[in-house]
Order: C-alpha cells, then sequence, then structure tokens
C-alpha cells in the first residue's frame, strides 16, 4: 500500500499533528537544555531509562 506524501509543510505539519497531537518536541534541542545530558537521543534516552527505538 503506497501512501502519498505531503507536498507542502502545512500538509506534513497537519498529518503530524493528527498523528501525534499539538505537543511535538526536539528531543536534541531539548537535550542541549538539561545538565549532563549530551550525545545522540539513544544515548539521552539510556541517561532516562528508555531505551532508543527506530526502523
Amino acid at each position: 500500500m503506497r501512501v502519498r506524501l505531503p507536498e507542502t509543510t502545512e500538509e506534513f505539519m497537519a498529518l503530524t499533528k493528527c498523528f501525534f497531537g499539538c505537543r511535538i518536541y526536539d528531543v536534541k534541542c531539548v537535550m542541549k537544555s538539561c545538565d549532563g545530558l549530551y550525545g545522540g537521543t539513544g544515548a539521552g534516552g539510556g541517561e532516562v531509562g528508555r531505551a532508543a527505538c527506530g526502523i
């Protein structure tokens, strides 16, 4: 099954909001403001007791 990708930023943001709601955070950006968290999202997840997952 193929699904058409959004062609505009507005379409992309509408789909993102539909699937994830209004609160989406850039984890790497948030990590920069937290003392003691550094590295990639996998390393940061380990520091807070969460495993990294991906495709």
